[in-house]
């Protein structure tokens, strides 16, 4: 009996001189303004905003200018990082179109390894909201400020 074959797609990534060079060129990060129980850490390229709520979860803001991978590529990537193993769709995503952007959502996992992400993308800009590990209460307040924010 011939094993199930599952077809994964390939991601490529930026070498980080060349991420620097694109960043350079890009719109500058946005202020951030984040509901005042949020409290800010350090955070590095391409993190610009990372945060602890009052739960003890984290939020990490991520921005990118560019092609940054098919839909699938990406729920693959956040599938391996709480231990799932990858699909051949992106079924698990829910995508909405904001008024001026497209908003991708999954949730994935469970227990402590539990995540959330926000993608918003207008164009070749793209902005990326992790909660880890997501509960339904912190979800909810990453929702909100997801929809109140500017991003673009």
């Amino acid at each position: 009996m011939a094993a199930d074959t599952i077809y994964v797609p390939t991601e490529s990534y930026l070498s980080f001189s060349t991420f620097l060079e694109q960043r350079s060129a890009a719109s500058p990060p946005l202020d951030m303004v984040v509901p005042s129980d949020w409290v800010a850490i350090a955070a590095t390229a391409p993190v610009i905003g990372r945060y602890v709520l009052p739960s003890q979860a984290q939020v990490a803001i991520s921005q990118f200018d560019g092609d940054i991978g098919s839909d699938l590529a990406n729920l693959n990537r956040w599938r391996r990082q709480v231990g799932l193993p990858p699909v051949d769709t992106a079924s698990d995503m829910i995508i909405t179109q904001e008024s001026d952007y497209t908003l991708k959502y999954a949730a994935l996992g469970s227990g402590a390894s539990r995540m959330s992400v926000y993608w918003l993308n207008q164009g070749a800009r793209h902005f990326f909201i992790k909660l880890t590990p997501m509960t339904v209460q912190d979800n909810d307040a990453v929702a909100n400020f997801v929809k109140a924010y500017t991003w673009f």
